[in-house]
């Protein structure tokens, strides 16, 4: 992950900064795999707070970054019917989760330290 945001703050002329700033999230829950007797039903929406980043990037690069976005987009809406958006979602799903649980992230780089090491 450093590596990768290094890349990224070389590429965008972007310097990231760990800010003060904390994001309250509800957590999703999936309901479709709820029974009576499970606990989250009675509980309040659960929150967990997000530490937040302070990035400062010029603005043309800020601009390369949204365009970039939208490219992006478009070619999604263009390939839909081959289950390229499928594909997208799925990894932008794993990525958050990754991210999100620690131990999912190590099991991950485990997993592709197997995988390199197979090819």
């Amino acid at each position: 992950m450093d590596e990768e945001l290094k890349e990224f703050c070389h590429k965008y002329e972007a310097y990231v900064t760990p800010s003060s700033r904390m994001q309250r999230r509800s957590k999703r829950m999936d309901y479709r795999y709820w029974t009576a007797n499970d606990q989250e039903l009675f509980q309040h929406y659960p929150f967990e707070d997000i530490p937040c980043v302070e990035i400062t990037m010029p603005e043309d690069r800020l601009r390369a970054l949204v365009e970039n976005k939208n490219w992006v987009n478009g070619y999604e809406e263009q390939y839909r019917r081959s289950g390229l958006s499928v594909l997208i979602d799925q990894h932008d799903e794993e990525t958050r989760l990754r991210h999100q649980h620690p131990g999912v992230m190590d099991a991950w780089l485990q997993y592709q330290t197997m995988l390199n090491l197979v090819r």
